[in-house]
């Protein structure tokens, strides 16, 4: 690899780095309902929002985590009244989790504050280059999917 590639590799990483830590900073900067559960927490109610229940196997593997770790996780949410856990018919053994009606508040409050956090973003943004930090954005999680697929990874 040559000087050039080197450069473009160590901007890009400290780039990817800085702007997650900026993001996240600047989505949870006002407190709200959701400083108090973890990022783990935060996963879970997003992959149950996705789906109109989940089983805990597939939570575990999406998580890269632990059965007792996800058990744990799973059990603070249904404490909070955000999930609810249950048996699929049939077959005792696999055990499925959805959101609550609570849950999907949640959910919905933190697609809202994302929402208008990138709002604020595109209005400050210039319009000729709206377009093209979408395209950007789409090329670059396309990169990181063919790299994943590609394991590299791992």
């Amino acid at each position: 690899m040559d000087k050039k590639e080197n450069y473009l590799i160590d901007e890009l990483t400290q780039l990817c780095i800085d702007t997650g830590e900026k993001f996240l900073c600047t989505v949870h900067k006002r407190p709200t309902s959701m400083d108090r559960f973890s990022i783990s927490q935060i996963k879970v109610l997003m992959i149950l929002s996705h789906n109109e229940s989940v089983k805990m196997k597939d939570i575990t593997e999406a998580l890269g985590i632990a059965n007792s770790s996800a058990t744990d996780l799973i059990d603070k949410l249904i404490k909070d009244d955000l999930a609810e856990r249950y048996r699929k018919n049939g077959d005792r053994r696999v055990v499925m989790v959805k959101l609550s009606e609570k849950g999907r508040d949640l959910v919905n409050e933190m697609k809202e504050l994302k929402r208008k956090c990138w709002r604020s973003m595109i209005e400050k943004s210039e319009e000729e280059d709206r377009e093209d930090l979408l395209r950007v954005a789409k090329k670059f999680y396309d990169l990181i999917c063919r790299a994943a697929e590609e394991g590299v990874f791992l």
